[in-house]
């Protein structure tokens, strides 16, 4: 009996023994820690979880975060991460035996484009997935494969479900619709926003009737300087930007200087193309103007035979002598008429090869506190119709 009962006693001891490591395991753990750059500079706005508990946290202005495991996840052991735009992603294991436990992370600079994500009002950056609305984004690189003087007309045939109608001259204005017209009562055009500021790309003078076109805001942004270009279709925009958006929104963001370690990194793109008519009428080359077959030159307002008209039913062109507007006197009693033939080449020779060039430079670094960039840009623009010069 008296063994009995001791095998008892000392089964009880070891059970009471236990009890404080049982509750330990099954309490919460708290992980503290601190993410640093390589420079050895405090990370803010860290994202810093467990995504197998699907629990996370943000670094505040000193790298600092604070994160809970549940007590349910005791005893298991556990990938914590650290990710940040700009940043290559970092991961360490830990094990969450209740309590506290401490785990830093060092993240190094990044320089790869961001993929999937859109910068909307405000700045804020959202997936793809979650922005509620259609759109389409292209980057620099696409942008700028093929070149024009206008951003707008750089973005032709890039971007579905868009119609764009270019200038018919250097630094014109250059309109774009998107889903076509939805109204006849004010401007189709969408709300440009261009790294967050609302900017009207409304025509600066000129109209249908006659003026001058000055072109518009948006055709005064270098291509070059454009990280991203994106077309938020439809009217759902305007939830994010107002009813300026009710059109559709297009929303610009210009590269920025990146941190480079103390480096300064320079670019240089230059431009030269030529220019010419992609296509002209073709024109007929055996009768010349006039109706009826009867013209003579008089005072082009009628006052020879058939004059004052534009239609080509005048005489066949055979060389016969006829008064004509570059006949010597013409306009007088004493014209001398003058072989009466045809000038297959007088539209494509009033036309003249266009020259265009452009050059930008640009120069940008900076640390992770501060950056900067600078570009200067350059366009020079000989048109193809003579003195027209931009």
């Amino acid at each position: 009996m008296r063994s009995l009962s001791h095998r008892l006693l000392t089964s009880a001891a070891v059970l009471v023994g236990l009890v404080p490591a049982t509750l330990a395991a099954q309490q919460p753990t708290s992980i503290t820690g601190r993410v640093m750059s390589d420079a050895t500079t405090p990370i803010v706005g860290v994202t810093v979880a467990i995504p197998e508990l699907r629990i996370g946290t943000q670094t505040d202005v000193s790298g600092r975060y604070t994160l809970t495991a549940p007590a349910s996840a005791s005893g298991r052991s556990v990938v914590l991460t650290a990710r940040r735009l700009g940043y290559q992603p970092d991961s360490a294991r830990v094990a969450l035996n209740g309590g506290a436990a401490t785990q830093d992370f060092t993240l190094k600079i990044s320089a790869t484009q961001l993929t999937g994500v859109v910068v909307t009002a405000l700045g804020v950056e959202k997936e793809k997935s979650q922005l509620g609305t259609a759109q389409q984004q292209i980057t620099s690189a696409d942008l700028n494969t093929t070149k024009a003087m206008n951003l707008i007309q750089q973005v032709q045939g890039k971007i579905s479900g868009v119609n764009i109608t270019g200038a018919a001259t250097q630094g014109g204005s250059t309109a774009i619709v998107i889903r076509g017209q939805n109204t006849l009562a004010s401007n189709n055009q969408p709300l440009f926003i261009v790294d967050g500021i609302p900017v009207s790309n409304s025509n600066r003078g000129g109209s249908f009737v006659g003026g001058y076109d000055f072109g518009n805001a948006i055709s005064d942004l270098n291509p070059e300087d454009i990280e991203s270009f994106t077309v938020l279709k439809g009217p759902n925009a305007a939830a994010i930007y107002g009813s300026r958006a009710q059109n559709g929104a297009v929303v610009i963001t210009t590269k920025k200087g990146a941190a480079t370690a103390g480096r300064m990194r320079t670019e240089l793109s230059t431009l030269y193309t030529f220019d010419s008519p992609g296509r002209l009428p073709d024109f007929q080359n055996l009768y010349g103007q006039g109706a009826g077959g009867a013209f003579a030159y008089g005072d082009g307002a009628g006052g020879g035979v058939n004059d004052g008209l534009d239609q080509s039913y005048g005489p066949r062109l055979n060389g016969q002598l006829i008064c004509q507007h570059n006949s010597p006197g013409a306009g007088t009693a004493s014209c001398t008429p003058t072989p009466f033939i045809a000038h297959p080449d007088n539209v494509s020779n009033f036309f003249e090869t266009g020259h265009t060039f452009s050059s930008t430079i640009a120069a940008s670094g900076g640390t992770d506190r501060a950056n900067a960039r600078m570009s200067v840009g350059m366009d020079n623009v000989d048109g193809y119709v003579p003195n027209n010069f931009f």
